[in-house]
């Protein structure tokens, strides 16, 4: 009788997909693990005597690839310093369209999806099991009037509740100002702090450039709504000059390092095939601009081919040349392997060790005097540290002078001991201060003419109040601009927050004049103030507010000396305007001597 053999064990069968990291995310973590070890153990330049420093590298490449970003990344998670991406579309970056989704909310809060997506995004952090709860079983109820109403989201309506109060009458500037650097729900630090731990540290550099385009926004209409649609329809490319950056890793194109130089040159694409174009590119046009059809194989169409492959070739060998000419003691080559491309940047390398008779060690060819770049030698890091005498004066106390050296706001002198008048607990007397105050920053740009009519229509659209009672408020607005004596601080011209900065009373006074005018005979200095119920009687302005008057007059005297100073005050709530006489800005004065 026979037994059978035992068969073997039967193949595992591959269920389980194993991920790998790609090839340009695996060459960019290889050279910033290099460049973090030269960092960390103090690698020497021998040209500079010194340990390499951050700036001291550059790295460059054919054009923006698909190595840009890994390489950014990669660099930053090694917590090294980077100057980020010369170039990018502020409208796909996704920490933009974050913001952007808040600001959506903030212009239309009745969309449901848009305040999804906030509730979910960055700044709130909600779950999608919250989100569901919130959301399921709300009927004809907008998904914001569901949020105002759920105890277990206070928190998250009444940060979306300040943000809204605000929007609409504050540039886009200073709205992104405070929804990046203030707190949010989902981050006690800011907001900004909120992105980078959602998307990493790449978050940093699209929400400065951001804030730099909203800067620059203020000059024009100042709209939140038409700054957010200019940046998501335009394609038109941030761009940031890091030829000048200082203390940071560069990473440039080619055609952009013309003309630069660095110690250290990393080139890390140098198998990218050059007759891999664009599209444009790739085309061909006559000189009646019209497209070339390949298949029409004439001799001419050849040579024509011929002739823009030749020129392309012979432009890729040039940048060769300009990145191998662009480092001072270190030139690094590498590249991802592919296909057997023609003429890529690491044939002719290649070629040109071989001339030199350089012979590759485990797949490397070096080349030169490996001393202009090494680790610090061992006796150097051995060495006893140095004594250094510290000099006898180290030891002796600062001597303090007589004149403060912190700055001191004008508003805020004589504050300590000055009981203010209580606010009114009223939120609309609150909310037509803030609208007035809107207005006189916003009309003295219009024409004179359609001032009374902007006024009423803002009024109308933004207060809530019934048509008689913004009709009667836009007559008191046009009221103070009519003033007799001061109405040259609201006519064109005119400025609004001034800073001013200067000494006075041996202190250093740093504030901000509201409105300022400036004419042939005098100076016109207004300040707004929101007290409710404002002062009846002049004799009843708060010293605080004297002493700040006092400040704005005196420094203004020193620009413009021999004009005649007029301040006033200018109570939002009753839109009463009060000027101070000559024995107030005296008082305020000795004010400014005892604080």
């Amino acid at each position: 009788m026979s037994t059978k053999p035992e068969l073997p064990a039967p193949w595992t069968p591959p269920l389980t997909r194993e991920e790998g990291k790609p090839a340009p995310v695996q060459l960019a973590e290889n050279i910033a693990t290099s460049i973090r070890r030269w960092l960390s153990e103090g690698w020497v330049l021998a040209s500079k005597k010194r340990a390499v420093e951050p700036g001291d590298i550059l790295i460059l490449l054919q054009r923006r690839s698909n190595l840009l970003l890994p390489i950014v990344r990669a660099l930053k998670d090694k917590h090294v310093p980077v100057a980020g991406i010369d170039r990018m579309v502020l409208g796909e970056q996704s920490a933009v369209q974050d913001v952007f989704s808040l600001c959506r909310f903030l212009l239309l809060p009745e969309d449901n999806l848009t305040l999804a997506e906030v509730l979910r995004g960055p700044f709130i952090r909600l779950s999608d099991e919250q989100l569901f709860t919130l959301a399921h079983g709300r009927g004809e109820k907008s998904l914001w009037g569901r949020l105002q109403q759920a105890t277990a989201h206070e928190k998250t309506a009444a940060y979306l509740k300040h943000l809204l109060s605000t929007t609409d009458y504050r540039p886009a500037f200073t709205l992104l100002n405070e929804i990046l650097f203030k707190s949010c729900p989902a981050d006690e630090t800011s907001g900004q702090h909120a992105l980078v731990r959602r998307l990493g540290p790449d978050a940093t550099d699209p929400l400065e450039q951001l804030l730099a385009a909203a800067l620059l926004q203020e000059s024009e209409v100042p709209s939140l709504q038409l700054f957010v649609q200019g940046v998501m329809q335009s394609k038109i490319q941030s761009k940031r000059d890091l030829s000048k950056a200082t203390g940071q890793v560069r990473i440039l194109t080619v055609h952009s390092a013309k003309g630069l130089e660095a110690p250290i040159v990393i080139i890390p694409d140098l198998a990218r095939d050059p007759n891999k174009t664009s599209e444009a590119a790739a085309l061909l046009w006559n000189e009646n601009n019209m497209p070339l059809v390949s298949g029409d194989a004439v001799p001419l169409l050849r040579d024509a081919k011929d002739s823009a492959k030749l020129a392309e070739l012979e432009e890729h060998r040039r940048l060769l040349y300009v990145a191998l000419t662009r480092a001072r003691d270190v030139l690094i080559l590498c590249g991802l392997a592919g296909k057997e491309d023609k003429e890529p940047w690491h044939e002719f390398c290649r070629m040109g060790m071989e001339r030199l008779s350089v012979k590759p060690a485990n797949g490397i060819w070096r080349h030169g005097n490996e001393a202009a770049f090494a680790p610090p030698a061992k006796a150097e890091t051995s060495q006893k540290e140095k004594r250094i005498a510290l000099p006898e004066w180290i030891y002796r106390a600062v001597e303090t002078t007589g004149e403060k050296r912190r700055f001191v706001n004008p508003s805020q002198v004589a504050a300590v001991n000055e009981k203010i008048l209580p606010p009114v607990a009223q939120q609309t007397a609150f909310r037509r201060g803030q609208l007035l105050h809107r207005l006189l920053q916003m009309l003295p740009e219009a024409e004179e003419a359609a001032r009374e009519n902007l006024a009423y229509e803002f009024l109308l659209g933004q207060s809530g109040e019934a048509a008689e009672i913004c009709k009667k408020n836009a007559q008191e607005v046009m009221r103070v601009l009519r003033h007799p004596v001061f109405a040259p601080l609201f006519a064109q011209g005119s400025r609004a927050e001034v800073p001013v900065i200067g000494r006075l009373e041996g202190k250093r006074i740093s504030g901000q004049i509201d409105r300022l005018a400036v004419t042939e005979k005098e100076v016109l200095i207004i300040d707004y103030k929101t007290n409710r119920p404002p002062p009846a009687r002049i004799e009843d302005i708060p010293r605080q507010y004297r002493a700040q008057m006092a400040a704005y007059r005196a420094l203004l005297e020193k620009i413009y000396p021999g004009q005649k100073m007029r301040c006033a005050l200018l109570w939002t709530h009753t839109l009463q305007l009060m000027e101070l006489d000559e024995a107030m800005h005296l008082e305020g004065l000795a004010i400014l001597r005892g604080a």
